[in-house]
């Protein structure tokens, strides 16, 4: 998704599931197999002996994982602070 471009993003979306109080299971395991996959690509597109078109999708692989998590991680933290206010 283009940060940029805002004209995909609905800026009066619902963000109730993103927010809650205490734990969250699934929310952890969610961020902690994002966390597995990010550095299992991290670890294939950083190998030496890797060819260059293997390389090459593992780092599409790692930047799209990350856009992702953090994606997930911005409309978390956008749910739990709506006024936008540092706290």
């Amino acid at each position: 998704m283009d940060r940029d471009n805002t004209d995909d993003i609905d800026l009066h979306e619902d963000l109730t599931m993103f927010r809650w109080v205490g734990e969250n299971p699934l929310w952890d395991k969610v961020i902690t197999v994002m966390n597995a996959h990010i550095n299992a690509a991290n670890n294939y597109a950083t190998m030496p002996q890797q060819k260059d078109n293997e390389r090459s999708f593992y780092c599409g692989e790692l930047n799209g994982l990350q856009d992702i998590k953090e994606h997930l991680m911005e409309l978390h933290a956008k749910a739990n602070n709506p006024s936008g206010s540092v706290e």
